[in-house]
């Protein structure tokens, strides 16, 4: 079972922002208008933070944290949003294991020139899978 996780890079779209708005149902105009955003501190639209945060879902789902026979979920969550993140960025997450306590991992978000965008750490459990 690795200590340490990485995944991506998921490119970030407008096809996707747009489908995340669909599905959460935050139509947000700071994600959805470019007009509204470009007079925002961000200055364009910005991603949700949810699409951040999913990086890390998949990176604990991608293989390698738990041994294939086992499932892997959280039970909290404690991020920071360092950075915006845009259409076009390249988010790559990464997962690893603080002290050795299996419950507890820290988290990081980068974009494709390194920058944090989310970091923190949750709470997660490794259970293994019930007989079929």
């Amino acid at each position: 079972m690795a200590q340490d996780v990485t995944f991506g890079p998921i490119v970030d779209s407008r096809e996707a922002i747009d489908a995340l708005a669909a599905i959460s149902g935050d139509r947000q105009p700071l994600h959805l208008d470019p007009a509204f955003a470009s007079r925002t501190r961000f200055g364009r639209p910005i991603a949700h933070g949810l699409f951040a945060a999913g990086v890390i879902s998949a990176a604990l789902g991608s293989g390698g944290f738990a041994p294939p026979d086992h499932v892997v979920f959280f039970v909290s969550q404690a991020y920071r949003y360092r950075a915006p993140v845009y259409p076009g960025d390249a988010l790559t997450g990464r997962v690893w294991r603080l002290d050795g306590d299996a419950g507890r991992v820290g988290v990081e978000v980068t974009n494709q020139d390194g920058v944090v965008v989310l970091d923190g750490s949750a709470e997660v459990r490794v259970e293994p899978l019930r007989e079929a």
